[in-house]
C-alpha cells in the first residue's frame, strides 16, 4: 500500500509528546521508502521531550513522559519536498506530532502517538547508554488517516521506520 510523503513524515514525528519546561532535545529520522524503488530520510534535530536521569536507575536510568516534534521542523534536504511533506502531513491543522503515556520495560515499550489528529499506541524497542535513550518503531501512515502520496508514478510506501535519540 502507497501512502504519502506527508504520511511517512507524520509517521516520522509520532512518538513526541507535548513540551514542559527545561524541555530535553532530541532528535529523530524517519526512512520512508518509495515505490517502485528508492526512497528518502526526513529528520529533525528539535525534538523536545521531559526526559530526566532516574537517581535510582530502576526500572530504568531515565523517566521521560512526553516527546514531542514540530511537522515543520522536518527536513528531507530539498526545500520542496520539505514543503509538500508537511503539506501531506497537514501541518497547519496539526503542527505537532507527540508521544505520550510511554511506557518502557527491558527493551521494548509502547506509546500513544498522536498524529494527523488520531492517537494510535505503536510499540517500539530501545537500548539505553550513560546518557541516552535511542528508540526504533515502524508506522503505518494509513491507520493515521494519511493520504495516499504519488507523483509521476512514484509513491511512498505504507510503512515508514522511525529513529531517535533523547539525552538525559
Amino acid at each position: 500500500m502507497k501512502t504519502t510523503l506527508k504520511s511517512a513524515l507524520l509517521l516520522l514525528a509520532i512518538g513526541f509528546g507535548p513540551s514542559v519546561a527545561q524541555a530535553q532535545k532530541g532528535q529523530v529520522s524517519a526512512k520512508l521508502k518509495l515505490s517502485p524503488a528508492g526512497g528518502f530520510t526526513a529528520t529533525s534535530k528539535q525534538v523536545e521531550s521531559d526526559i530526566k536521569r532516574n537517581p535510582s536507575g530502576k526500572p530504568e536510568p531515565f523517566t521521560v513522559k512526553t516527546i514531542k516534534v514540530k511537522v515543520a521542523d522536518l527536513k528531507t534536504g530539498i526545500t520542496l519536498r520539505d514543503n509538500h511533506l508537511h503539506k501531506h502531513l497537514q501541518a497547519a491543522k496539526s503542527p505537532v506530532i507527540t508521544a505520550t503515556k510511554i511506557v518502557f520495560a527491558n527493551g521494548q515499550g509502547e506509546a500513544a502517538i498522536t498524529l494527523n489528529g488520531v492517537t494510535q499506541n505503536v510499540p517500539f524497542s530501545y537500548k539505553t547508554s550513560a546518557k541516552e535513550v535511542t528508540y526504533q518503531f515502524n508506522l503505518i501512515p494509513s491507520q493515521f488517516k494519511i493520504e495516499k502520496a504519488k507523483y509521476l508514478g512514484v509513491g511512498v510506501k505504507d510503512e515508514v521506520t522511525i529513529e531517535g535519540s533523547l539525552s538525559y
